[in-house]
């Protein structure tokens, strides 16, 4: 009787972008690479009610966002915890943006979550998404919940950001990711932390 050995793992490459996936055989395991664009963010805030927008990912800003090319964000992995007092109320949307001028913007929600008084008021929501995380990419999206031609979105209108939840002072763009929170009672805290990474060209 002969036994075959199987090597332990295995590197495969693509050719065209030079990334690759590790193979474990013995488990048949997929581990992907580590991004060399890899990045990380954390947010958090307290909210009474209204609704808030933050630009999380401004995905052309790579001077004050923590990555280094400017055209399509991928969404690796996602935490999410809040707190509520025991009158809260509150949706919490993640929205794409397309289409985005001096006009009005194209908004596409990827992810809702909510709580109120008789649901249930604290959430915690860890989503490991890769290696098929979330393409911040309209064409990559179908949701039944899009706002077309939406003049909240437009460039000459400017929102809060992840770095200033006080200040808007920053507009938004076409491939940038939004955090929509409407309190309608009590007041909430936000912790949220994201890991991401992009690419200089559309995603094939």
């Amino acid at each position: 009787m002969s036994v075959t050995q199987i090597p332990p793992a295995t590197s495969i490459i693509d050719q065209a972008t030079g990334e690759s996936v590790h193979v474990e055989h013995e488990s048949l395991s997929v581990i992907t690479h580590t991004h060399e664009d890899q990045s990380t963010l954390h947010f958090d805030v307290d909210l009474g009610a209204g609704t808030t927008r933050y630009i999380i990912i401004d995905v052309s800003d790579t001077t004050n966002w923590p990555h280094d090319n400017a055209t399509e964000a991928h969404i690796d992995w996602i935490d999410i915890h809040i707190d509520s007092d025991n009158t809260g109320d509150y949706i919490l949307k993640l929205i794409a943006l397309a289409n985005v001028d001096a006009t009005d913007g194209d908004a596409y929600v990827i992810h809702e979550t909510s709580g109120s008084k008789t649901a249930g008021n604290n959430i915690d929501e860890e989503m490991q998404l890769s290696p098929n995380g979330w393409i911040i990419d309209a064409a990559r999206i179908g949701s039944s919940d899009v706002s077309l031609n939406d003049v909240t979105y437009q460039t000459d209108v400017n929102l809060y950001t992840l770095f200033d939840p006080a200040t808007s002072d920053t507009p938004p763009g076409s491939g940038d990711l939004i955090l929509e929170a409407v309190v309608t009672a009590g007041n909430i805290t936000i912790n949220m932390d994201l890991g991401y990474h992009t690419h200089t060209t559309d995603h094939p």
